[in-house]
Parts: structure tokens; sequence; C-alpha cells
């Protein structure tokens, strides 16, 4: 009896269609991302899962011209923890939009984007 278990090869790439399929499923309908270019009342939005940068406004929570990036991001982060959203799954979605859902940074469980996400959390505790 051959105990060999069949292996892909290593090198075996993942189509676009794949990888995105993949992430798509591990990230929440929708989150509430930051986008620190917007104007007041455009800088707190809703991404929907697997659309391309389309954003629609939460301006409720947005506060005026001189709110500091800082308490933003706290928002967002407090937004999201009411969905059950992650501050990982709110990167990788905000990531597929500006660059697609198939690249490494759509995928929440990404290094990079742990590493995103920590340092997202820093900056928003002023650290």
């Amino acid at each position: 009896m051959n105990n060999n278990k069949l292996k892909a090869p290593k090198n075996l790439a993942v189509t676009d269609a794949v990888r995105e399929a993949q992430n798509v499923q591990k990230l929440p309908e929708f989150c509430y991302v930051l986008n620190e270019t917007g104007r007041v009342g455009e800088r707190i939005v809703i991404q929907r899962n697997g659309d391309f940068g389309q954003y629609t406004p939460f301006m409720h929570a947005d506060g005026d011209a001189k709110t500091p990036i800082r308490i933003l991001k706290q928002v967002v982060i407090e937004l999201n923890e009411k969905l059950g959203v992650s501050v990982e799954q709110m990167v990788a979605m905000h990531a597929g939009a500006l660059f697609g859902f198939h690249v490494p940074m759509a995928d929440p469980n990404s290094a990079a984007v742990k590493k995103t996400a920590e340092r997202f959390r820093q900056e928003a505790s002023g650290e």
C-alpha cells in the first residue's frame, strides 16, 4: 500500500477570481472605514463587501474639519465593534475596495493586514 499523499505543486498559482472569492468569504457584508482624504461628511464611510471603489458617506459620526484623525479612527473602531467587525476585516475591506478583492491585502488573515490593523489601533489610541 502506498502511503504517499498527493501534494499540489508549491508554485501552483491561484487565479485572481478564486482568490477574490476566498477573500470575500472572510469579510462581513459591510463595515465602516476612514477615508482620510475625504471632505467633512465623507470621511467615515460605509464599505460594502465586494464593491470596488464605492462608498456611502456616514455623515453622523464624521465630526468637523478640526476633528483629529485619531478621534475618527476611534469612532470607526467603535462602530465596527458594534457590528462584530474586526480592524483586520475593515483594513481588508478598504484595501479590496481600492485595489480589488483579489489582492493579498484583501485577506484579513494576511500578515500585512495584521500589521496595518495594529498600526491603525495604535494611531487611534495615540501611541
